[in-house]
């Protein structure tokens, strides 16, 4: 179903997803001009010509859920249960959630739920209480920590073909050997991708995946590599994969120290000696999601002589008592560059220090970058992100085509300081944009919950002046997150009354 490898953490991460049932279960939404004529049409006909009817509505669409318009899906069922359900990520996997309605006389269900236009999203059916199925009427799946899950691809979601395999593209190759820890007193099996053409004699960025054989096995790293090289988006770049052995103490709990010892002093001399690793920082790497986003914080914030780049997704800055969240945000800036993102639909337990992370970022002007997309906690939505991370790291560059320094890549755009601030109750949020784009303009609380959109649509090449009025809002601190095509920026504000 999602990430974590077991059910104990699974449950304590859910626990912390604040998801507000009511809300959950009022998703509903206006059926498209073909349903809507079903339901009139069988509300006309013979209670005998009414199972026929719904049936021939199901045999006439090709997959389900059937997009009804840009922002409404139409989930159906057909079977002889007393209830069916759709838990998944846009209601925290809850099994009550977003309950089915039959149509009359017949045992075909149904459900209308609102999403973005742009959201991609990971569901289950739960048959009478109990029996969790995939839709069987669904051919889009995704595989996940707990197995396959359905999916739900809005209309304006970007599938993300580098993850599939192409037969044109050269392919690289995976090393695969035991690794003994003396710090931690166990092995693993580390696995590095080496990418095509490889020489010894060179030198090579790197990037270290945490949650390593994920990242091979439901996420297609190696075909994210081959593609992007290929494609000369990245250049050649040799990937490390590192799983965990017990993943809740090593990644956020007890032996977090032990297991950056182990990655610092035990793991990377022996991957210096044998591969053709550069020495520069700058052109390492450190990726993960939830827990294993987690560590790579803590190791690279702590060692940005050996790693220079990390990449956050769906952090769980949550764990531990924030520890790591605190440690950085009220820590001195060091040698860094940041890659961050977050799905909408992954409850406080991400979404409540993702927005003031990015800001701090901003203000303590480290590179970096940043994306919220309308997605879950799954790994449907990081395998599709790799190669932002990549590209952001390791942009392609040769002597004919020498890509942008990675620094001036988050000065797409720039989002200045509002003025006055601290204000009150309004103040002006000014923003550049290299060259005309799609933005949004969003302020959110302390909490990471959304207050106010203040601008969105498309903006021409140049400053605007933004008026935010904060008349309805209390005294405390607000982030505001510019997005556009380029990415996101953020700061943070001060409102007194």
């Amino acid at each position: 179903m999602n990430i974590l490898s077991k059910f104990s953490v699974f449950v304590l991460l859910i626990s912390l997803i604040a998801v507000n049932q009511a809300i959950a279960q009022a998703n509903t939404a206006t059926p498209g001009p073909e349903f809507s004529a079903l339901l009139e049409r069988i509300e006309e006909v013979a209670t005998s010509e009414q199972q026929a009817l719904a049936d021939s509505f199901l045999t006439a669409q090709s997959n389900f859920p059937k997009i009804e318009s840009d922002t409404v899906a139409l989930f159906m069922y057909k079977g002889n249960v007393s209830s069916v359900h759709i838990p998944g990520d846009a209601n925290g996997w809850d099994s009550d959630a977003y309950p089915m309605q039959k149509i009359a006389n017949t045992n075909v269900w149904y459900r209308l739920l609102s999403f973005e236009s742009d959201a991609r999203l990971d569901y289950k059916f739960v048959l009478s209480g109990s029996n969790w199925i995939l839709d069987p009427r669904n051919s889009q799946r995704v595989s996940g920590g707990f197995g396959p899950n359905s999916e739900v691809r809005m209309p304006e979601y970007i599938f993300p073909d580098e993850i599939v395999a192409r037969d044109n593209v050269p392919k690289g190759v995976i090393d695969s050997f035991s690794f003994s820890s003396s710090v931690l007193n166990n092995s693993r099996t580390i696995r590095v991708y080496v990418p095509p053409n490889y020489n010894s004699d060179n030198s090579y960025p790197m990037m270290l995946f945490h949650d390593g054989s994920e990242f091979i096995s439901l996420a297609n790293a190696q075909n994210v590599f081959d593609n992007l090289i290929h494609d000369r988006k990245i250049n050649p770049t040799i990937g490390v994969f590192v799983p965990p052995v017990d993943r809740s103490n090593e990644y956020a709990w007890e032996d977090t120290d032990k297991f950056e010892n182990f990655i610092v002093t035990e793991l990377m001399p022996f991957l210096e000696d044998n591969y053709a690793i550069s020495s520069d920082a700058a052109e390492r790497g450190m990726i993960g999601p939830s827990y294993a986003a987690l560590i790579t914080a803590q190791i690279v914030y702590n060692n940005p002589e050996v790693f220079g780049n990390a990449a956050l997704l769906s952090t769980a800055f949550w764990a531990n008592n924030q520890s790591v969240y605190n440690q950085i945000i009220n820590g001195p800036k060091v040698e860094l560059t940041w890659y961050i993102d977050w799905g909408t639909y992954e409850g406080s337990g991400i979404t409540d220090y993702s927005p003031p992370f990015t800001a701090m970022l901003a203000e303590k002007e480290y590179p970096f970058k940043s994306n919220i997309w309308h997605d879950g906690h799954s790994w449907g939505n990081w395998r599709a992100h790799i190669d932002e991370a990549l590209e952001f790291f390791f942009p392609f560059s040769d002597s004919t085509n020498t890509a942008l320094p990675i620094t001036e890549s988050p000065h797409m755009i720039e989002l200045s300081q509002n003025y006055p601030n601290p204000f009150n109750p309004t103040t002006t949020i000014s923003f550049t944009l290299s060259e005309a784009d799609e933005i949004e303009l969003r302020v959110f609380n302390v909490l990471g919950k959304e207050v106010s959109v203040v601008a969105s649509g498309r903006f021409a090449e140049g400053t605007h002046n933004i008026t935010f009025d904060g008349m309805g809002l209390s005294s405390g601190v607000y982030y505001y997150i510019l997005s556009t095509s380029q990415g996101n920026s953020a700061r943070k504000m001060l409102l007194l009354k």
